[in-house]
């Protein structure tokens, strides 16, 4: 009988790092950013799409449907979910949220700092 024995790990190859000239570096940055806006832009014209379609009520096309035709216009990949998100918590208008948790700051300590800044005043 052969003996079956135990894969070996395998680490994995080792990537060649290949620098940037600054054009390039500079390029990347700017496509990346370009490529954000078109997803944002894209998404705030799904939401607000879909706010549209609610108001119609049964006759309006459903979440699923407005994301397939959104994502063959625009050539991007939203989740109906994430839409009836924004729509459920009525942020139709918004741009998406950023990730993390929501700054804590209480109305009284903004508009006191803020008042502040504005005076050029002191705090202490």
């Amino acid at each position: 009988m052969s003996e079956i024995s135990e894969p070996q790990l395998m680490p994995p190859p080792k990537i060649k790092q290949i620098w940037k000239t600054s054009v390039q570096s500079q390029q990347f940055w700017v496509n990346k950013m370009r490529l954000q806006n078109h997803n944002l832009k894209a998404h705030k014209k799904a939401t607000i799409w879909y706010s549209k379609e609610v108001e119609k009520g049964k006759e309006g096309m459903s979440t699923r449907e407005i994301c397939e035709t959104a994502n063959e216009t625009f050539d991007i990949n939203l989740f109906y979910q994430s839409i009836q998100h924004y729509i459920k918590n009525g942020l139709s208008i918004q741009f998406p949220l950023k990730k993390g948790t929501p700054g804590d700051i209480p109305n009284f300590i903004y508009s006191t700092i803020s008042s502040a800044i504005e005076s050029h005043m002191n705090i202490n």
